[in-house]
């Protein structure tokens, strides 16, 4: 595999967790409304 890929690959699917937990984590202290 292409580690150009492999390293995107990674970043975005670190960056998706990170988000998901980042949106979780709001709507559950409830600061922002969704």
């Amino acid at each position: 595999m292409d580690q150009k890929l492999l390293t995107d690959f990674r970043s975005e699917l670190l960056d998706s967790r990170f988000g998901a937990k980042a949106i979780s984590t709001i709507a559950e202290s409830k600061h922002f409304p969704l």
